[in-house]
């Protein structure tokens, strides 16, 4: 009992371990038939010069956003300090004296 339990055991963990096999990374499935690639091969990914160039016009475009967005707010800092520095009193200025009779 212990030996056919041990043999099914062996076969069920062998079968389990060789179908689910993958790719290394860097390599996708490619060929073979049905939803799971059946009969299949890693072949190395291709990645198309389209996806790079959208990747790095989109990141070109962020960084143009952020800048703008860091110069507005800058901008609207400085306004407001103006805003404050011109509110207040000059201190070289001495106050009026009044008008003597």
């Amino acid at each position: 009992m212990n030996k056919l339990l041990a043999l099914v055991l062996t076969l069920a963990l062998g079968v389990a371990s060789a179908s689910a096999m993958a790719c290394p990374k860097g390599q996708e499935l490619t060929g073979g038939t049905g939803k799971h690639h059946k009969g299949g091969t890693c072949a190395p990914k291709v990645v198309k010069e389209s996806a790079k160039t959208e990747a790095k016009e989109a990141a070109k475009e962020e960084s143009k956003e952020s800048a703008k967005t860091e110069a507005k707010e800058t901008a609207k800092e400085s306004k407001k300090v103006e805003a404050k520095e011109m509110a207040k009193p000059a201190k070289d200025t001495k106050p009026a004296e009044p008008a003597k009779k």
